[in-house]
């Protein structure tokens, strides 16, 4: 190894980090510079996110030395465009924080709501374009891979947060953001204290969970399409297959729990036979439900509109055909959403559409099931770009 050549190479890395921190901090220094006249509002406001870019900006810090291939070898001279990628997403969800502390303040400006999930879901995009051109530049470093490990899991957590924060959920629902950090908690004290930690074995529910989390997070509780009581009730069906997940995960890391899911190939499982089954029943049962519901719509007093009537429709069709079901099933939780303004009084009786609302999110982790027209969101949520199998990784 070229002693001399690396030394460049990790000075040049400094300056280049440098100017990732100039371009990072751009987003709090304008929230605080112009959204107030009192200063000391919207610096409190911004603690979390400060603390979160202060920390991201340490680890790129300390972990450039790392800026070679995963496998080993001389530092590359640069960052790469993937890791400005991935480490642009911090300013992002900075920002996102701020926007959404802003709205708490001064909650009678609308269009922040939809900027604040924008933010959300530019992280969660990043987080897959990133490794998309990693991978396609050639330029896979294990800097990459220390940088991407977390973001999921910060943009979870600050995500339900502010949904607490603007009374979407109960404040249970912050289990959901420190499952991650409690997770990698609970594994660091094993490790310290000698007990048993085993490898993570693959499956392709994580980035399923992860991503459907996401999605309710930033389409349903922050933009927001619907409002309590329904969004508590949501927020309990999303989060306790979530948490499950996590406690499964642990329990056979640590010996208490043998895994049973995944095939000794190492290949992507399919749905157990049964579980195929209630996809499917549940995929049937949301047609059902909505067909009901635009049926009674077109009646009194819920006025009739032809145009929401036919989108309705066609999402029905595709669900029943088990088109992209998870995606279509989040579709027509928000456009119900918006039909009904985010209530479940109307058109159907309440225990009607909060059975249409429950079942539409049990649609979206469970998938269409049996004679399932196609499924292209399985592997846009169980792989990362370019990946062609799962991994371990929490």
């Amino acid at each position: 190894m070229n002693i001399a050549a690396t030394n460049t190479h990790f000075r040049s890395l400094q300056r280049e980090a440098i100017w990732l921190f100039i371009v990072s901090w751009l987003p709090m220094s304008f929230f605080v510079l112009f959204s107030y006249s009192d200063f000391v509002r919207p610096l409190l406001g911004c603690l979390p996110a400060f603390l979160l870019l202060v920390w991201q900006n340490w680890q790129l810090w300390r972990q450039l030395h790392t800026n070679h291939p995963p496998a080993g070898g001389e530092l590359f001279p640069n960052l790469g465009l993937a890791n400005w990628i991935s480490s642009l997403r911090a300013p992002l969800l900075v920002y996102g924080w701020s926007l959404g502390m802003l709205r708490f303040q001064q909650a009678n400006i609308p269009w922040l709501a939809y900027a604040v999930s924008g933010c959300l879901m530019g992280c969660w995009l990043l987080d897959n374009l990133d490794g998309w051109v990693a991978r396609a530049m050639r330029r896979t470093t294990l800097l990459g891979q220390r940088l991407d490990g977390s973001m999921d899991a910060t943009c979870i957590g600050l995500g339900s947060l502010l949904a607490w924060l603007w009374g979407q959920v109960g404040v249970w629902y912050l289990w959901v953001g420190l499952a991650k950090p409690l997770y990698d908690l609970g594994l660091w004290w094993h490790r310290r204290v000698g007990k048993l930690v085993l490898p993570l074995p693959p499956s392709d529910a994580r980035r399923t969970q992860a991503g459907v989390q996401m999605a309710f997070i930033s389409f349903i509780l922050l933009t927001p399409v619907w409002y309590p009581p329904a969004t508590l009730w949501a927020s309990l069906a999303f989060a306790i297959p979530f948490l499950s997940g996590f406690l499964r995960d642990f329990a056979v890391v640590t010996g208490r729990m043998a895994w049973r899911f995944a095939p000794a190939n190492g290949s992507l499982p399919n749905l157990p036979r049964w579980l195929s089954a209630i996809a499917f029943l549940t995929r049937i049962a949301t047609v059902f439900l909505s067909l009901w519901l635009l049926r009674s719509s077109l009646g009194e007093p819920f006025p009739p509109n032809l145009f929401w009537a036919i989108v309705l429709g066609l999402l029905a069709i595709l669900q029943l055909l088990g088109f992209a079901t998870r995606l279509v099933a989040l579709c027509i939780l928000v456009w119900v959403g918006i039909w009904t303004h985010g209530t479940l009084n109307a058109p159907l009786p309440y225990w009607a559409m909060l059975a249409h609302l429950l079942l539409l999110v049990a649609s979206t982790y469970l998938g269409g099931g049996w004679l399932s027209a196609w499924s292209p969101e399985k592997g846009w949520l169980n792989l990362r770009a370019g990946e062609t199998k799962p991994t371990g990784k929490r």
